[in-house]
């Protein structure tokens, strides 16, 4: 089963994206995780094979900007 979360809105998305995932992983998931964000001119991403720790243990995901983005686990 996939985990998925999104957000649009005026704060930054990816603090809130992080912290729905990470309540959604306990489910099910943590094979391969990856999240998105848009600023309004580019869309970044990172994506790694492993749980959200492992995401944030090797990539700067933690530091992506804009507010709307979509984060996935499965």
């Amino acid at each position: 089963m996939c985990n998925i979360a999104g957000y649009v809105g005026e704060r930054e998305a990816t603090p809130i994206l992080i912290e729905m995932i990470r309540r959604q992983e306990g489910l099910n998931g943590g094979f391969f995780t990856g999240i998105s964000t848009h600023d309004g001119e580019k869309i970044d991403y990172r994506k790694v094979e492993g749980d959200l720790d492992t995401l944030l243990r090797q990539t700067d995901a933690a530091h992506l900007s804009g507010s709307m983005g979509i984060i996935h686990s499965r």
